[in-house]
């Protein structure tokens, strides 16, 4: 009885929010849960959290409640007034794991989408965004397996972490020039085959096409500074990305098993290349490294089996540990003499040896130094 009484107290504390009181309509044949703003002069629909204690092991457990019953199907058209006010936003788990519906139509009132409003509608094919919306939070259509395609309205400028993550069947996203942030992992669906990131975004951020199997043609225009760690690991059909000047840094894991890739030049200003950055990699064939790159972090190049030449620039001073190691077809190697002091013949050749050493491609026998690698030339420049 207790406990009982308990979840109905904290049910009534997650209906009474912080901004304003759930409130229930019937609009366009659907019973809908809203909420009106402090101002008094817009509404929103809006899920709910109920944060209940499991009478059995005492904990918190979270149950979310959509704004509509979650047995809806088909079209889900979204009303444009409730309560005599605007509608302008689709709260949080608004339509949480609503798998009936088929497409929702949202009327031109609504600036804002939030977190987890579509989660888990995984028989949505299709939703218009209307041109007044301005941003789309984190999770907002996480897992919606069978959309297809999304058209992104002129003046949004925000798109929230993991908001497309899982959406397997989506192949292409039309992005507006007023975008100015894409959070992490966005992107993470397997059958996009074709994105262009406007140049109001600088970051391409942490796992944003991971795992984009499908993805063979990406355009990135020109004011990205940073490719954040895993930003395109796994997207295994990529055969060319060109980058703009404006990258400054490719982070850790960046582009790791691109097997279709046969060719990267580093953009002209990039100064670190991040460990694991092209990591089996095994189409690719040369590599441009700019002079201006300072660090090559630990195994960036390594398993790119059919790696056959390197130059590194003498702008390199430092190059992590087994960063072209099973690079079983690299016969030339160009690189500089690592360290401030770059002076001494003796000093060059010891640094050659541990370069070696690291990158397995000599062994250590009885005092000698066995070579086990194909190498035709190493050249140091002169210091």
């Amino acid at each position: 009885m207790k406990s009982s009484i308990t979840t109905v107290l904290v049910l009534f504390v997650c209906l009474v929010v912080s901004n304003g009181h759930a409130e229930t309509a019937w609009a366009n044949g659907i019973n809908w849960t809203y909420i009106i703003d402090n101002s008094g002069d817009s509404a929103y629909i809006y899920g709910t959290d109920n944060n209940v204690i499991n009478p059995d092991t005492g904990l918190h457990e979270h149950k979310y409640i959509p704004a509509i019953s979650s047995g809806t199907s088909g079209t889900v058209v979204v009303p444009a007034k409730l309560g005599g006010k605007p509608v302008t936003g689709i709260g949080e788990y608004s339509f949480y794991r609503c798998d009936k519906i088929s497409s929702v139509q949202i009327p031109d009132t609504v600036t804002y989408i939030g977190w987890s409003a579509f989660y888990g509608c995984t028989n949505m094919t299709s939703v218009v965004l209307p041109e007044s919306l301005r941003s789309i939070g984190n999770s907002a259509f996480y897992r919606c397996y069978n959309l297809c395609e999304i058209s992104i309205p002129s003046g949004v400028s925000s798109i929230g972490e993991f908001a497309f993550d899982g959406c397997q069947k989506l192949k292409t996203v039309e992005m507006p020039e007023s975008l100015l942030n894409i959070g992490r992992g966005a992107f993470r669906c397997r059958g996009l085959e074709y994105i262009t990131i406007p140049s109001g975004v600088s970051n391409i951020g942490y796992g944003m096409f991971t795992g984009c199997e499908s993805l063979t043609n990406i355009s990135i225009k020109g004011n990205v500074t940073k490719i954040e760690e895993s930003a395109f690991s796994g997207c295994k059909n990529l055969r060319v990305i060109n980058l703009p000047d404006s990258v400054v840094s490719l982070g850790d894991n960046a582009f790791n098993d691109f097997a279709g890739l046969t060719r990267m030049t580093v953009p002209a200003n990039v100064k670190t290349i991040g460990k694991t950055c092209f990591s089996g990699c095994s189409g690719l064939v040369n590599v441009d490294i700019p002079s201006g790159v300072t660090s090559i972090g630990e195994s960036a190049f390594s398993k790119c089996s059919n790696l056959s030449s390197i130059m590194i620039p003498d702008s390199v001073t430092s190059i992590g540990k087994s960063a072209v190691s099973q690079c079983n077809k690299l016969t030339s190697i160009t690189m500089p003499f690592i360290g401030s002091n770059r002076g001494g013949l003796e000093l060059q050749i010891r640094c050659l040896v541990i370069f070696l050493v690291q990158h397995q491609m000599v062994v250590r026998q009885r005092g000698s130094i066995i070579l086990i690698r194909s190498i035709r030339s190493i050249i140091f420049p002169r210091p």
